[in-house]
């Protein structure tokens, strides 16, 4: 249990910093560029998204090695090089010809082939972390975001370059968190060799990562869908700007990294509520603090998006329901004993590892369905209608997929989820953040276009929201001042903390 929370308050702090940095490169890309073009960015990352299921393989084996001690680094880091290249192969055709179809632009399309390459191999050296030091399993997203904003300020907003220029940014974020990732795993990479032997027989028995890869690649399907149904870059870069500025409460889904190598390592079940809590703890207040000032948030990303401002707390619930699913996923995944290589392709047809993708395969199929057939009857009504719809179905596939792994958990492993307990922290962290939000709203703020009298209204109440919230969390909850203790410890090992 410490070695999950620990780890999961570690990247808790790397994710902080890198939501603020996250924050900022949204609202700069939002604001200076046009709707064309962040659809086009949308796009583009969604065209990357398409070709990254390659990379499943490595994900899948890398860190079940790692953590159980089998250093397997180099001869995963160069697997995933050569996934890399074919990978970046096909965005090369697959995005040219999307970008033509659209009307988009082909070179910041193309431009964008770097990134792949880039992904694959930032993929390989975090899974080396996640399955020996899970608690800088963050750290690389906060570089690359970092490093994205520095150069997307010069790129975007002074040089003007738009779409190419966020392009550009990507490209040398990615390339600073590579250099970061291989300064913290060199040690470990260069006492591994290189087995031929193992790449083949991963390559053999790679069906189950790539299946569960290509069943999750079905989601980003719908930016595309409803692209090509609605003919709209408006649609695509109000839902994109919503998504992306709520997708904070997101990170806190950082807990995945520990929670998976800790059921990996001593399947036990109660590591969920432990992984729970800490996302709660920090999930809960941002979209309390949304709900309560999503006009003002709104009218931080410009005059286009105010019409976001009723949909934003929208955004924010989908994502606290998306957090609980990665969860379930991580605990049902983990629980599974049996492995590629130990039983037959028929067992493994019963095992968790088959039947958590097919799950979701299902479940994406069926999104996306409903999502064509109902934006083709509604879209006369209007963008507003079209994004909100979208958010509902969205929310919704989720909590099916939370209902049928929860099934599936009962049933192959007589687990049952203590969702009285799981209640109990939304309850208390719903209350605590309500609280703080009710008293901060008191301070009259400015609604403004000016992007730094909206920033500061919303420091003026986040600032004291965020104190009011840590102090009385730390007053209300044991397990808090617990960790609050640990951190202390760690950040200042004296001889009094220790």
């Amino acid at each position: 249990m410490v070695r999950i929370v620990y780890a999961t308050f570690m990247n808790y702090v790397f994710s902080f910093v890198e939501a603020v940095i996250s924050f900022l490169f949204v609202v700069l890309i939002i604001r200076r560029l046009s709707f064309s073009d962040f659809a086009n960015w949308i796009l583009i990352t969604t065209y990357i998204s398409y070709v990254l299921f390659l990379a499943a393989i490595c994900d899948y084996w890398i860190p079940r090695y790692v953590a159980r001690g089998v250093n397997v680094s180099k001869t995963g880091i160069v697997l995933m090089l050569l996934l890399g290249l074919a990978a970046t192969a096909v965005y090369s055709v697959v995005g040219y010809a999307l970008a033509l179809t659209f009307g988009h632009d082909i070179v910041a399309t193309l431009l964008a082939s770097f990134i792949v390459l880039l992904i694959f191999l930032n993929r390989g050296l975090n899974s080396i972390v996640i399955g020996t030091k899970p608690q800088f399993a963050t750290l690389c997203l906060l570089v690359q975001r970092a490093t994205q904003l520095a150069v997307a300020v010069l790129m975007v907003y002074y040089l003007r370059f738009g779409v190419r220029g966020v392009v550009v940014a990507a490209i040398a974020g990615w390339c600073a968190s590579c250099m970061v990732l291989y300064s913290i795993t060199r040690k470990y990479i260069s006492e591994s060799k290189i087995n031929y032997e193992i790449m083949v027989l991963w390559i053999k028995r790679a069906w189950i990562p790539l299946y569960t890869s290509i069943s999750g690649t079905l989601m980003a399907l719908d930016y595309t869908v409803m692209r090509y149904i609605t003919g709209s870059d408006e649609v695509i870069a109000l839902y994109g700007a919503g998504a992306t500025f709520t997708k904070a409460i997101a990170l806190t889904a950082q807990a995945m990294p520990a929670l998976y190598a800790g059921m990996l390592k001593d399947a036990r079940g109660e590591y969920l509520y432990h992984a729970l809590w800490a996302m709660y703890l920090v999930a809960i207040p941002l979209t309390t603090f949304i709900y309560f000032n999503s006009k003002l948030i709104a009218a931080l990303l410009g005059v286009k998006y105010v019409k976001l401002g009723p949909v934003l707390p929208l955004f924010a619930t989908m994502y606290i329901v998306y957090i609980t699913h990665t969860a379930i996923t991580a605990v049902f995944t983990g629980l599974e004993r049996r492995e590629l290589g130990t039983v037959s392709s028929r067992e493994l047809l019963k095992t968790a590892l088959f039947k958590n993708p097919t799950v979701n395969a299902v479940v994406n199929v069926a999104y996306l369905a409903t999502l064509a057939l109902t934006v083709m009857f509604v879209r006369e009504l209007g963008v507003f209608t079209v994004v909100l719809l979208w958010v509902l179905l969205s929310t919704t596939r989720y909590l099916v997929q939370i209902v049928l792994k929860e099934y599936l958990l009962r049933k192959d492993f007589k687990f049952r989820t203590n969702y009285l307990l799981i209640s109990k922290y939304l309850a208390k962290f719903t209350l605590l953040s309500v609280l703080c939000c009710l008293v901060v709203n008191l301070i009259p703020v400015e609604y403004s276009t000016s992007i730094w009298k909206i920033t500061h209204s919303l420091l003026m109440r986040g600032i004291p929201y965020t104190l009011l919230y840590v102090s009385i969390t730390y007053l209300v909850d044991a397990r808090f001042r617990l960790l609050c203790l640990r951190a202390v410890n760690i950040l200042i090992p004296s001889k009094i903390h220790r």
